[in-house]
């Protein structure tokens, strides 16, 4: 079910990113080429499996590059768009911020146990700030 609603959204996702977002904050031509490699790396940890061996190593360097895309872009926002709003630059800030929470809860052996609840708070703050970046520019 997941990699079902994630062939189906991400795409979606990364064509709404493509066609709006980059264009309504003025994103200069090497955003679009991250996206494109951070869309193509997404579908790749999507369909193969973290079970073991090589496949294991394909998912863990996928999504090790896409969450590093998805701290990257807001990055790109605040630094190359001359049309961000205060209450964006505001959103990505807070985002850096738990980003950087979620990174010191996973250096702390007990609190590892919680990663998949940190991996879906990561998701799901990244698309709010790309949210917010598209709608309030």
């Amino acid at each position: 079910v997941f990699t079902l609603s994630m062939l189906v959204a991400f795409p979606l996702y990364y064509a709404w990113v493509w066609l709006w977002v980059g264009p309504v904050l003025a994103m200069p031509k090497w955003f679009y080429a991250a996206v494109a490699v951070s869309a193509f790396a997404e579908m790749m940890f999507v369909l193969v499996p973290a079970s073991s061996g090589w496949k294991q190593k394909v998912h863990e360097v996928a999504a090790s590059f896409v969450g590093s895309v998805m701290v990257a872009i807001p990055l790109m926002f605040l630094i190359w768009s001359p049309q961000i709003s205060p209450i964006v630059q505001q959103a990505i800030y807070a985002y850096i911020v738990a980003c950087f929470v979620l990174v010191v809860l996973l250096v702390v052996p007990k609190y590892r146990k919680h990663t998949l609840v940190y991996e879906i708070i990561f998701c799901v703050a990244f698309l709010s700030v790309m949210s917010v970046a598209g709608h309030l520019s």
